[in-house]
């Protein structure tokens, strides 16, 4: 598991990467791990673990986020 920040991505042409942002994906940012062995859901040559991403903005499933206040 892992915290980040949710990007708000209302509208449908969102664009993440120069790649256009499937309508049940969301832009997050990974800030902290709770597991460094969770893999990304399109891991890549370069994103293997999300390790690889921390800092970064990605693609993630709005069915795998869940928000906390």
């Amino acid at each position: 598991m892992a915290r980040g920040r949710v990007y708000n991505t209302n509208g449908n042409d969102q664009v993440l990467h120069d790649q256009p942002l499937k309508s049940d994906n969301i832009k997050v940012c990974i800030m902290d791990l709770l597991d460094v062995n969770v893999y990304p859901p399109y891991p890549t040559d370069e994103m293997i673990t999300v390790v690889d991403v921390i800092g970064s903005l990605i693609a993630w499933p709005m069915e795998l986020i869940f928000l906390h206040a």
